[in-house]
């Protein structure tokens, strides 16, 4: 009679649940000089990058947009929802999550 125990064959036998991915899988080794590439330490920019970085991303922004004159941003989008919702369903839904 043998003792060696059988072996699931679906499941590897030198994994167990600490080593497995949220989705089951063995989640990828990434090299720390592959993520220093990747992400630089925001911490550790100098203030011209700082400006530079910044102005890359404005220049990838939309032009800020007013309202019209006289009027407040809340005043130009109520009534203009995409939705069948009414001006109150609106208002008491965001009474609700805030």
């Amino acid at each position: 009679m043998s003792t060696t125990p059988k072996l699931d064959k679906k499941k590897p036998a030198n994994r167990d649940a600490k080593t497995r991915g949220a989705n089951g899988t063995t989640p990828r080794v990434i090299p720390e000089e592959l993520l220093n590439r990747s992400f630089p330490d925001p911490l550790g920019r100098t203030p011209e990058q700082i400006l530079i970085d910044r102005e890359r991303i404005m220049a990838k922004s939309q032009p800020q947009r007013l309202p019209p004159d006289g009027m407040t941003v809340m005043e130009h989008i109520m009534g203009q929802w995409p939705g069948d919702e009414t001006d109150a369903e609106i208002e008491e839904a965001l009474r609700r999550i805030s």
